[in-house]
């Protein structure tokens, strides 16, 4: 007897991947576990009595020597439940993950590489400088912030940094599914992130911008 993993139709990321749901879940599971366990045992003890014609005593262990006996055992079958639960859920869900990550490779295609001057396809770099500007805020004020642009500073590179910023914001987002996909999940996945340009940080300008 034990517990079977919840169904993965009702399950979303928050109750698998949260830390405090996945505490929650670790807790109340070892605690039925224990349950399970200590009855278990009180059954097979008053068997072994019955089998040896002797009177059926009252279980021995207390509360706190039950806990002992059965926690850590207990506690492994509460993570391996939870990452079964986590397996069937990326199964589940398995063809949207890799549709998502399919349009993040095309977007990222189109995004990160440029056409050069001789008409050859580059990857593109984001350069981050670290400039000294004003505060929006405290007006009068000079403080040091880092610009990013895609390869030249332009108002179509600071755009398109932030075109790829939201892009791998959404493969982020994906990335707790990963491990517990198949193959070709894990592939996709790795095409993706290796389409992220290179980050070049340039030497700090002190001349104020």
């Amino acid at each position: 007897m034990s517990i079977s993993p919840r169904s993965a139709e009702t399950l979303d990321h928050t109750r698998l991947w949260d830390e405090g749901c996945v505490k929650s879940f670790i807790e109340e599971t070892t605690k039925n576990l224990i349950e399970i366990y200590s009855l278990e045992d009180m059954r097979a003890m008053a068997m072994k009595q019955k089998r040896a014609f002797q009177p059926v005593t009252p279980y021995p262990l207390s509360e706190v020597e039950v806990r002992d006996k059965f926690y850590e055992k207990a506690k492994q079958e509460a993570l391996k439940i939870l990452e079964q639960e986590r397996k069937n859920y990326v199964a589940f869900h398995s063809d949207r993950f890799k549709k998502i990550i399919s349009q993040i490779i095309k977007q990222l295609q189109f995004l990160v590489y440029y056409v050069d001057e001789n008409g050859k396809p580059q990857k593109g770099k984001i350069i981050v400088e670290r400039k000294v500007v004003l505060d929006d805020v405290a007006k009068g004020t000079w403080i040091e912030r880092d610009m990013q642009y895609f390869e030249i500073y332009t108002a179509e590179g600071i755009e398109r940094v932030n075109q790829i910023s939201g892009v791998m914001a959404r493969l982020n987002e994906l990335s707790d599914y990963i491990a517990y996909g198949d193959i070709e999940l894990q592939e996709l996945y790795r095409q993706a992130l290796d389409l992220q340009p290179e980050i070049i940080w340039e030497k700090k300008k002190d001349v104020k911008a």
